[in-house]
């Protein structure tokens, strides 16, 4: 019998790509970013290298505080990336959406016993905010955030 479940937040039980399209087409709308597929794939990739950077142990505040001015910058669009960070991550924290069929899920283990846990590296005050603002924060026993246990890393599962 299964005893104990961790989930992750982002697009497993929570759709993160659905509200990081919205928050990102307010961004760049808001900014002047006529192309939104040339902005979207120029994030894309400064937000790649920036979460590389914090996961080999980088200062995730001062790299996130860049990825727009850096991403804004390859599209010839001068921007404060701290505040546009700030207005990015406030649209981040009211991302509510759920994933199909996750109460349903969530609510089905809690009845066999199992304990749920949430395991994450996202912002802490972002992935609170999401937990309690989707409903879910009541399924979970515990939360494991990388910012408070001092370790931030993708773990790559190989199923062979």
């Amino acid at each position: 019998m299964i005893k104990y479940a961790i989930f992750d937040l982002d697009d497993t039980l929570l759709d993160f790509k659905r509200g990081e399209r919205e928050g990102l087409t307010k961004i760049m709308t808001k900014y002047g970013v006529s192309d939104l597929k040339q902005g979207f794939d120029t994030y894309t990739k400064i937000n790649h290298q920036v979460w590389e950077a914090i996961e080999q142990g980088q200062a995730r505040d001062a790299l996130l505080n860049t990825r727009f001015s850096k991403a804004f910058d390859l599209l010839g669009i001068k921007v404060d990336g701290a505040t546009v960070e700030a207005e990015y991550r406030n649209s981040l924290d009211t991302n509510f959406y759920k994933l199909q069929g996750v109460d349903e899920l969530l609510s089905d283990l809690k009845a066999a016993g199992v304990h749920l846990l949430v395991g994450t590296n996202g912002v802490k005050e972002t992935q609170l905010r999401r937990l309690k603002g989707s409903g879910l924060e009541h399924y979970f026993e515990d939360y494991f955030i990388s910012e408070d246990i001092g370790f931030l890393s993708q773990i790559n599962v190989s199923l062979n």
